[in-house]
């Protein structure tokens, strides 16, 4: 499995992901999510920590 970060944005998210044979030659699955980070109290949208804005941008795709 391939994963990914297309982006990172305050609140949310979206990733990617390809599920692949074992040398990578054929694709069985791919696709794209999207998530928003949710305060446990309000419900409402709310900011990634710092700690996981930095370890995320690791995980970018960069732009071809």
């Amino acid at each position: 499995m391939h994963l990914w970060l297309e982006r990172l944005g305050n609140t949310g998210l979206t990733y990617g992901f390809r599920l692949c044979s074992a040398d990578g030659a054929e694709t069985y699955a791919h696709g794209t999510r999207v998530l928003v980070r949710l305060d446990a109290t309000t419900l409402r949208p709310t900011s990634w920590s710092e700690r996981f804005r930095a370890a995320g941008r690791e995980l970018l795709r960069s732009a071809e």
